[in-house]
């Protein structure tokens, strides 16, 4: 009598398991709290009013978006705002449903070109170690999981598959890769204009150094990808042509937080510390660093150049562009670290604690970005003002938090209302002013922390005039509120235990 034997998993099986696995938990620990947030995470205002002018147009490119009391120009790339709209007109629900969740989806399949790349790279069982240190890498996927995810998502991702196309060819050599390679990379334009610059110069480095290639073929590779590239982009290219807006789209291009580019340029104190953190942060970044001793394989030192270039390349939002080579390295860094076991199962054992706790801390950070985020009781203040204050009015929302990037619930006040975001930034980098307003809100935090008269003061220099001054629930709004209610060119028209509204007396 024979017994049967239990069907055993393939390689192949075994991958599938993993990934899928690698899906379930990436997704979860970026969106486990979308839903209990009223509103997406962080930023996304502007993105709200381009994807309704789109459904409202009927999915005509609109030549401008009313954001804030300005008409705003839709120079923006419109892949993943278009993608949003047809995603609300297919499925139904709310524009801010769609905005909640598919920068979550695209952030998390974004694994699937990383463990392609490891495999092309690397190997097999490296693969699979990068994918794991990418899915939980926090500042891989912070910026993309907000809001304006509903672009940078899809920019990293199409990024992602350009950079896996590639490295597919130089292993195949076949032209439908080489044809992919460029049609992604047209699509990276199609979706973010930051990303698409950082892919150009990825790339073209990559090829033009390549020695698996004679020279000639190295020009002739970066100049075919780069055809396609442009025949993706052409349409919209001539569509903002044809309405004179690369203006205010290049103006935008040279707009960010102050210091990011001077400090990667400027390696010390600033830029050095930049440089560090996605090094010395995080669980991921110390394995790559063991990375860069194993000697086993020579693609270390590769990958570590083009971490740093791309600091000096896309410094603005390099700790994000560098998660696919922080996740390489540290996957080698990994088998150096497990090369003294000799036991299979307590190495598959030691992977599985460190994928749980990276999982672990991911899911934490995630958290604490949802805290930053515009709360139940802000949209409450919010739903009072439109009840009680005239349609257009210009309100000016305290206390910010430091940095005029952080002030998300000025940026979404008027996207889902009629009133204005006094001195907010956003949106301004189109259309002019940007500059001046930055300065401004930087110098109204400092200002709002010497309470009522910190406030006069900066009033009186302000490149605005708001008429309303909103307590919004944030740090320090207690003695704010007592400050502002003893002062007489303050006149409290509510106050809760959250929300406190102010009239400012001319």
């Amino acid at each position: 009598m024979t017994t049967s034997r239990k069907p055993r998993f393939t390689s192949k099986t075994g991958r599938v398991l993993v990934l899928s696995l690698l899906l379930v938990l990436g997704l979860y620990v970026r969106c486990f709290r979308c839903w209990a947030s009223p509103l997406p995470f962080g930023d996304g205002g502007l993105f709200f009013r381009m994807i309704e002018a789109l459904i409202s147009h009927k999915f005509a490119l609109p030549a401008h978006v009313n954001y804030n009391g300005e008409a705003i120009p839709f120079a923006y790339p419109p892949f993943g705002i278009y993608a949003a709209a047809f995603l609300h007109a297919f499925f139904g629900g709310s524009v801010l449903s769609v905005m909640k969740i598919v920068p979550a989806v695209v952030s998390t399949f974004s694994i699937l070109p990383v463990y392609g790349i490891g495999k092309e790279t690397l190997g097999e069982k490296e693969a699979l170690l990068a994918a794991t240190f990418f899915a939980f890498y926090t500042p891989g996927y912070n910026w993309a999981i907000m809001g304006g995810g509903v672009t940078r998502a899809w920019g990293y991702f199409w990024a992602l598959m350009a950079l896996f196309a590639y490295f597919r060819y130089r292993n195949t050599r076949s032209n439908c890769c080489l044809l992919a390679t460029g049609a992604f990379a047209g699509l990276t334009g199609l979706s973010h204009p930051g990303t698409v610059f950082w892919l150009a110069l990825m790339l073209s480095v990559i090829m033009l150094t390549d020695a698996a290639f004679t020279f000639r073929k190295r020009v002739a590779v970066l100049l075919g990808s780069g055809i396609v590239a442009f025949l993706v982009v052409f349409p919209w290219v001539v569509t903002i042509i044809s309405r004179k807006q690369i203006p205010a789209l290049l103006n935008a291009l040279h707009t960010g937080h102050a210091n990011w580019y001077a400090g990667a340029v400027v390696l010390f104190p600033w830029g050095i510390k930049l440089i560090l953190t996605p090094w010395v942060d995080t669980w991921s970044g110390a394995f790559s660093l063991v990375g860069l001793w194993n000697e086993k394989y020579p693609q270390r030192w590769w990958f570590a150049a083009a971490l740093l270039f791309t600091f000096a390349a896309a410094p603005r939002a390099a700790t994000r562009f560098v998660a696919v080579w922080i996740a390489l390295l540290a996957a080698i860094g990994t088998e150096l670290a497990l090369r003294p076991i000799k036991s299979k199962k307590a190495a598959f054992g030691l992977v599985i604690v460190v994928g749980v706790y990276l999982s672990l801390s991911a899911s934490i950070a995630t958290l604490n970005l949802a805290r930053l985020s515009v709360s139940p009781q802000q949209v409450a203040g919010m739903d009072w003002a439109k009840q009680h204050l005239k349609a257009g009015a210009s309100i000016l929302v305290l206390p910010q938090r430091e940095g005029w990037g952080n002030n998300y619930l000025g940026e979404w006040m008027p996207a889902l209302t009629d009133f204005r975001a006094a001195c907010l930034p956003q949106g301004t980098e189109w259309i002019g002013d940007f500059e001046e307003r930055v300065q401004a809100a930087e110098m109204l935090w400092q200002a709002s922390r010497s309470g009522a008269k910190g406030l006069r003061t900066w009033l009186e220099s302000a490149p605005c005039n708001p008429q309303f001054v909103w307590l919004a629930d944030l740090p320090g709004q207690a003695l704010l509120v007592g400050s502002l209610a003893d002062d007489e060119h303050f006149h409290l028209l509510h106050a809760d235990k959250h929300n406190a509204f102010f009239a400012i007396v001319h």
